[in-house]
């Protein structure tokens, strides 16, 4: 398994993240034991519901991974929350999303569901039969984005502007004072760090764009694999599609930041 995370600690902390809405994708989980899916399974059927949460939403939201839910919840003290409302605001997030499969008869029944943290409000669920793994595979691309098209497009938060009444124009006296400045004396240090930005964020999208690729090539594996193989090929083949699908994501999201850097950097000097 590719360590990326060595690979891109020195992008990520010298880049300042931009505040987002959070969407906590809450782990698919399975009503009765009728369903005979394997924890494997049902693993990778809610890293396909993360996986297409983040490809419909503009790149202003952050999806929380697995290991970020857990991490927090690893630390927290006393019980942990009940209900996805509840989870939603112990993890900080505006948004939280859940699924859910049942068994009826042969087929299986899956649902997805989005909430708003601040209101309690159901946003939107949707509900669809498969047969099998490789249908609900099909259903959740086929139905997070129908999920997900009541979410405003621009998710960057910002504090609501108070209302109040206009205050009479005021007259102040300015005085202008003339600075002769040569212009060899400018600094081009900003420049220099914009391009500095703009030639990491280049890297860091290339990167994204080569998981990408071992992600789909990795997935294409996966699904071609043999049946009655040993559990630790399985094992060792999921985890390969989740390392280069979450370098994919890491390298998307720094790359697009440090070029919104330099493009304020650029506008700003």
């Amino acid at each position: 398994m590719i360590d990326f995370k060595k690979i891109v600690s020195a992008i990520v902390l010298s880049t300042t993240i931009l505040v987002a809405a959070t969407v906590a994708a809450l782990e698919i989980t399975v009503e009765d034991e009728e369903s005979e899916l394997t924890i494997s399974e049902t693993r990778f059927l809610s890293d396909e519901f993360r996986r297409q949460i983040v490809k419909a939403l503009p790149s202003s939201y952050s999806v929380l991974t697995r290991d970020q839910i857990i991490s927090f919840f690893s630390e927290t003290k006393g019980d942990l929350p009940s209900g996805y409302v509840e989870i939603g605001k112990a993890l900080n997030s505006e948004y939280v999303t859940y699924g859910s499969i049942s068994k009826l008869g042969s087929l299986f029944t899956l649902t997805l569901g989005l909430y708003e943290t601040s209101t309690g409000l159901l946003i939107g669920e949707v509900t669809k039969e498969a047969r099998d793994l490789k249908d609900l595979l099909e259903v959740i691309r086929e139905k997070t984005p129908e999920l997900l098209v009541k979410m405003p497009r621009d998710s960057v938060k910002e504090e609501a502007p108070i209302a109040a009444e206009p205050e009479p124009p005021k007259l102040v006296e300015i005085k202008i004072v003339e600075v002769d400045i040569p212009s060899e004396s400018k600094s081009k240090t900003p420049l220099w760090v914009a391009i500095g930005l703009d030639a990491l964020g280049v890297v860091a999208l290339g990167l994204g764009y080569y998981f990408n690729g071992k992600a789909e090539d990795s997935y294409k594996r996966y699904k071609d694999m043999e049946k009655g193989l040993p559990e630790k090929e399985y094992k060792s083949a999921y985890d390969d599609v989740k390392s280069y699908a979450m370098g994919r994501n890491v390298f998307y999201s720094v790359g697009g930041v440090l070029l919104l850097a330099g493009v304020t950097v650029h506008i700003w000097f």
